[in-house]
């Protein structure tokens, strides 16, 4: 673990690293050495490609024992101005098979492009309308929340003031019986009530049914008179 850790830091450093600083020592110099440009740009074209498969190769490959060590070893091979294996490489590997291809390669990254394009155009409209969906969803909720909270905040205050948390039922109408005195016979005082609440004072139908009323309260009375003083007068 610690030796893979180790080899990983040198790869860091030998393979990208220092090849970057000695390019930007290349491009920067006061009179630009051409052959040293064009040598560290076939470095970085060879670098990136092997930085692609390897995202690939390292699966199968990684196995092998001493592989991270030949990779680092390879790194080096091809920067070390002794060996100088990048034109090596370039001019008999890479650059016979791109010039050999190139249209074809061509054709094919523009069309990888775009493919890309459309998936990405797709997929954006798809989450824009499921996030305009969400987010109307959410407005609708936080609406309806309120208008609940404002009509129980609402309710709240009305108990607060009224000072009754149940609201109190009208009384029932008093009916006619009701309004009767306890000998069962309308009296005056009655009637005028009933009169002034009902509105009904100028009915002809009410005045016959009350005068018929108080007609027959007054024959009993005068009925019951009449018994009373059959019963105290003495027979001789």
């Amino acid at each position: 673990m610690l030796g893979d850790f180790i080899n990983r830091c040198l790869l860091l450093f030998f393979g990208y690293a220092y090849p970057a600083f000695e390019c930007f020592k290349s491009a920067e110099k006061n009179k630009i050495n051409m052959e040293e440009v064009i040598f560290w740009c076939q470095y970085w074209i060879i670098v990136a490609l092997i930085t692609v498969f390897e995202r690939f190769g390292d699966f199968f490959l990684s196995w092998l024992p001493f592989y991270g060590e030949a990779k680092l070893g390879f790194f080096i091979w091809l920067w070390y101005p002794k060996t100088k294996g990048t034109c090596f490489m370039y001019n008999n590997f890479l650059k016979p098979y791109v010039a050999k291809h190139e249209t074809e390669i061509d054709r094919k990254l523009q069309e990888v492009r775009a493919r890309v394009w459309d998936f990405t155009i797709y997929y954006w409209q798809n989450c824009a309308k499921l996030g305009q969906s969400t987010i109307f969803q959410v407005l609708e909720q936080l609406a309806t929340q309120s208008v609940r909270f404002g009509n129980a905040t609402a309710t709240k205050q009305t108990q607060k003031k009224t000072g009754s948390s149940v609201p109190v039922a009208p009384p029932p109408p008093e009916s006619p019986s009701a309004r009767r005195s306890g000998s069962g016979r309308w009296t005056p005082r009655a009637a005028s009530r009933l009169n002034r609440e009902s509105g009904a004072a100028d009915s002809p139908r009410f005045q016959r049914q009350l005068t018929g009323e108080m007609m027959d309260g007054d024959n009993d009375e005068l009925q019951q008179a009449k018994m009373r003083l059959r019963r105290s007068t003495p027979i001789s």
